[in-house]
């Protein structure tokens, strides 16, 4: 498959194929300039993408709490913050469990 300038392929787990996608290159590559981009995506989506950043890792209680959705743009080098505030920005709670904060539904 041949990608032009503002496409992006993704692989499946086996390493088949799997789809191409239009994307903006700023927005994806903005993790250069130390910035996350999340554009109204899961949380079960966004958590792999912060926990690198994170002093304790989120780990999410259930699907329900995965479903969830945000948005915005992050600084990476304040991450801990924006997961401190998620109980202020969705019904979630946050609790230590295992060296990690476990997000859950209120």
């Amino acid at each position: 498959m041949r990608l032009t300038p503002g496409m992006q392929g993704r692989f499946a787990r086996d390493s088949r194929f799997g789809s191409v996608a239009r994307v903006d290159p700023q927005h994806v590559l903005s993790w250069r300039e130390g910035k996350l981009v999340f554009d109204n995506i899961t949380l079960a989506e966004a958590v792999p993408l912060l926990n690198p950043y994170l002093s304790q890792p989120l780990r999410l209680a259930d699907r329900r709490v995965g479903a969830m959705r945000i948005g915005g743009v992050y600084d990476v080098t304040d991450l801990d913050r924006v997961a401190a505030s998620l109980p202020r920005v969705l019904p979630v709670t946050l609790a230590p469990k295992d060296g990690g904060l476990l997000v859950s539904a209120r």
